[in-house]
């Protein structure tokens, strides 16, 4: 991982450090526990496929957190950031609380998550681990598919008596065809306007500015989901949990077709103090690991990879499609670093790459899809 998204990653786990605080957000619903309580159940959106026996294997994804509200956590992480909060206009602090307060978090460890499906079926997943995650592949029957898109369950906390604590949430899965294509896109400075490459620039765009897409690549994604029944779309992205809704926000608001999407957990130690093995760990670790169980999950899909030049998009996606030849039928690669595709750097990353299945791109306009790409 480069230095400018490990700024924000290292910048969020100071303030961690500082404030005694060790959490990760999860996704878009959460909902409050009993009085005397502020526990709050988080559904990640994730993938749900069809078994050979005509039922559903979904992956379920929950983080169990209690909101930090003592004074003092917020005012802490915009003096490490050299933000006068107080100089930020009226919407900026605003912006800037609502970004942080994810990162102002208590995990709790040892919580009951109970799952329910569209037809009554109940699951009760693992404890939640010292980070305040739960998770489990869950087998459904057909009937819990109540939508061709999507499979919509329920969470709720369980107290020691059994009974459900607080509003059930609602969480989904997308429903992956067992063929066709999916596609694989990277978030900053692919769809959204980071400016990785700039620290300053990418902490004011991550926690202060709002977030602005890419000029585009929306439209230019919805027409391949419009194209294409099949197709479907996963977020991937080395950004931190903490950011999950509010990317969620963003994707929805610039309307990007829905998918899943798939941030990074964090190893606080690792973020403090430096990576230590960037293979198994970081942005890169967390995105091989995400699309080879993408692969594995569904194995007679093939992938397009649409990435930026800014960190590691062309190293991770040519190891992938080193790896699978027959399934990696696209590389597209946005230029925000001006280097040409004669460049030392791409020729070291694709090196064993069939160069007619990478293509550097500016404007969305030059995107396209498998069966037009061979014929560019």
């Amino acid at each position: 991982m480069r230095a400018g998204r490990r700024a924000v990653v290292r910048t969020a786990m100071a303030m961690f450090a500082l404030t005694g605080l060790c959490a990760a957000f999860g996704a878009s619903v959460a909902a409050s526990s009993p009085r005397g309580s502020d526990e709050r159940l988080a559904l990640y959106p994730t993938t749900a496929r069809t078994l050979p026996d005509g039922r559903l294997a979904l992956r379920i994804d929950a983080w169990v957190y209690e909101r930090e509200r003592r004074p003092g956590a917020r005012t802490l992480l915009a003096r490490y950031l050299k933000l006068d909060r107080e100089a930020l206009t009226e919407s900026q602090r605003a912006r800037f609380d609502a970004t942080t307060q994810w990162f102002r978090a208590d995990s709790e460890r040892g919580k009951t998550v109970r799952i329910v499906d569209a037809h009554g079926s109940g699951y009760t997943l693992p404890k939640t681990d010292a980070h305040g995650r739960s998770g489990a592949e869950l087998t459904l029957p057909l009937a819990a598919a109540d939508d061709a898109m999507w499979v919509t369950v329920r969470g709720a906390l369980l107290a020691k008596d059994r009974s459900e604590r607080g509003t059930p949430i609602v969480g989904r899965a997308l429903r992956v065809p067992p063929t066709g294509i999916s596609l694989v896109t990277d978030i900053d400075d692919t769809i959204k306007d980071s400016r990785v490459l700039d620290r300053r620039e990418l902490l004011l765009n991550t926690f202060v500015r709002p977030f602005a897409a890419v000029s585009g690549m929306a439209a230019r994604y919805r027409e391949f989901a419009a194209a294409n029944p099949d197709l479907r779309v996963h977020y991937v992205s080395g950004s931190p949990h903490q950011l999950h809704a509010p990317l969620s926000e963003f994707l929805q608001v610039e309307r990007f077709p829905g998918g899943s999407l798939h941030l990074r957990d964090i190893d606080i130690a690792r973020e403090i103090f430096g990576e230590k093995n960037a293979e198994a760990g970081g942005t890169r670790g967390h995105k091989l690991k995400t699309i080879r169980r993408l692969m594995a999950d569904f194995p007679a899909r093939r992938f397009v990879l649409i990435g930026d030049s800014g960190e590691q998009d062309p190293e991770i996606y040519a190891a992938l499609a080193r790896e699978y030849p027959d399934r990696v039928l696209a590389i597209w690669i946005r230029d925000v670093t001006g280097q040409p595709r004669a460049h030392a750097r791409y020729g070291k990353a694709f090196a064993g790459v069939d160069p007619a299945r990478w293509r550097l791109f500016v404007d969305s306009a030059e995107l396209a899809l498998p069966d037009a790409f061979a014929s560019r």
